[in-house]
């Protein structure tokens, strides 16, 4: 009885001890994880994984842009123009497949939004299904679950308390750290200060070669594929009948392809994107888009910093194309896609290679 006595009171200082920080962070919510901003102007911080489930929480919007870097330049104001959907970008670098699935999680717990574009990328189903990337900090779980345990673990925590200061620090001493921003519009583009060129790209490809990394055969197992497909893909659509969802596979360089192919993973990107066609081609709120083929694009280097990102000119295109419904995968057109790609593969010959 003594010992549980003296844990209950140390439960009891610590709560009492936690109140005053906790207390700010409700107050402040830095990652507006509760509310938009009322009584400083809003800010917004860089790291993707810890704001954007405050941005999902906090926005009003009816579209919802999920995805990779790939989709770090769509500017919601373009895409709000051309799909007339009051937008929210929530973007993360290098996101598993997994990590997709919680942030749409957010969205779909949120109730605010009737569509949702997703992003399709070959690497982002790699390895097992619950693989996240850990930042310095780690990735923060709590922030993309509900309930008391998650408030507390937000209100307590010395990184949100950190967060608030810098917040502080910007209102009553002019002072904006390096990791905020009050342009949402342009939070965490890239398209302003990269050099899109032909030489970048062949650059990414050198360095690639003897990275393994990059694309470690051992990460690519079909059952690896298949489990995310299942598991992170289709059960979120599956549980989600009331909400469009736009997939779209990102127009890589034909560099990248290629590189996928010289590890002998480019059979089973051609495999995995007939495996999701089969298992989404039945749902009526699914629509799929490959820019993959799109040889205009794809072989002009001139389009790419390096192997797979492209310029904001491409972000639009793809914006334009979902408009207009150009670039949807059917069951007519799937199997001509697919041998479009393999062919290109098949035939094109890397510069460096040559001699």
């Amino acid at each position: 009885m003594r010992l549980k006595g003296f844990i209950f009171k140390v439960i009891l200082i610590t709560l009492i001890a936690l109140l005053p920080l906790s207390l700010i962070n409700y107050i402040i919510d830095p990652y507006q994880f509760y509310r938009k901003p009322v009584l400083y102007k809003p800010v917004y911080f860089n790291d993707q994984r810890y704001q954007n489930p405050g941005l999902a929480r906090s926005q009003d919007y009816s579209l919802a842009i999920v995805g990779t870097s790939m989709t770090d330049n769509f500017l919601p104001s373009y895409v709000e123009n051309k799909l007339d959907s009051k937008t929210v970008k929530l973007s993360m670098m290098g996101a598993s497949i997994y990590e997709e699935k919680l942030m749409v999680d957010v969205v779909s717990h949120a109730k605010k939004a009737n569509t949702v574009i997703l992003e399709l990328n070959y690497f982002s189903f790699r390895g097992d299904t619950g693989r996240v990337t850990e930042t310095g900090k780690g990735f923060p779980h709590y922030m993309y679950k509900n309930g008391l345990m998650s408030d507390l673990k937000y209100l307590c925590n010395p990184e949100t308390l950190l967060q608030s200061y810098h917040i502080l620090l910007r209102n009553y001493k002019g002072k904006m750290h390096y990791t905020m921003s009050e342009d949402l519009e342009k939070l965490n583009t890239w398209y302003y200060n990269s050099k899109f060129e032909k030489a970048n790209a062949m650059k990414d490809w050198n360095l690639a070669q003897n990275d393994l990394k990059r694309a470690d055969p051992a990460e690519f197992k079909w059952e690896y594929l298949r489990a995310n497909a299942d598991k992170n893909l289709v059960e979120v659509i599956k549980r989600n009948p009331d909400v469009e969802f736009i997939l779209f596979y990102p127009p890589f360089s034909i560099l990248a392809h290629k590189f996928l192919d010289s590890r002998n993973l480019f059979d089973d990107e051609i495999r995995l994107k007939r495996y999701i066609y089969a298992r989404c081609k039945d749902f009526r709120n699914v629509k799929i888009f490959d820019f993959q083929d799109i040889e205009g694009i794809t072989h002009n280097l001139d389009n790419y910093r390096d192997m797979t990102h492209y310029s904001i000119e491409i972000n639009e295109y793809i914006i334009d194309s979902i408009a207009r419904g150009e670039n949807a995968i059917t069951e007519d057109n799937m199997e001509e896609k697919l041998k479009n790609l393999a062919e290109q593969v098949e035939s094109y010959v890397v510069e460096s290679a040559r001699s």
